[in-house]
């Protein structure tokens, strides 16, 4: 077993540390009250290969390509003007101009609170294999999330 303290591979007292029980080695084992002594029987860790690990596939929503013409289509289908729909989902005149011009793209929030409005289907949930690079059609250039590995 490893020190719970300092990470060295020979703990062999459990102490107590505040309440919380711990394993250390010897020189680490003053820290705490003494509760035990444990096994010096190395633990062997059995290593999973990532090939023997199940492949995860995740869902995510992801707005359509051709959102702006949806929107705009719909809101002049339903008589709405800009700051009609704007007050309507609480957002600016500007943005709901930004995305019919497609010079916007609509975050998820934003997407589903014009499905509602406007009685459309915007978003669609795309099946990603975990650990698979993302990439948005509707995205400029890399972001810091396609660039990152996060350890799980």
């Amino acid at each position: 077993m490893d020190c719970d303290l300092c990470g060295k591979p020979d703990a062999v007292v459990q102490i107590s540390v505040e309440g919380a029980m711990m394993n250390a080695c010897k020189s680490c084992a003053n820290v705490g009250r003494p509760m035990r002594r444990v096994s010096t029987q190395p633990v062997q860790r059995k290593q999973e290969s990532p090939a023997s690990q199940p492949v995860r596939i995740e869902v995510l929503p992801e707005v359509v390509e051709d959102y702006a013409s949806i929107i705009k289509v719909s809101r002049e289908r339903l008589g709405l003007s800009h700051a009609q729909l704007a007050s309507k989902i609480g957002e600016k005149e500007s943005i709901i101009h930004k995305l019919e011009t497609n010079h916007m793209s609509p975050p998820i929030a934003l997407a589903k609170k014009l499905e509602q409005a406007l009685h459309i289907h915007l978003v669609d949930e795309v099946p990603q294999t975990a650990g698979a690079p993302t990439t948005s059609s509707n995205s400029e250039g890399l972001t810091i999330g396609d660039i990152i590995k996060f350890k799980k």
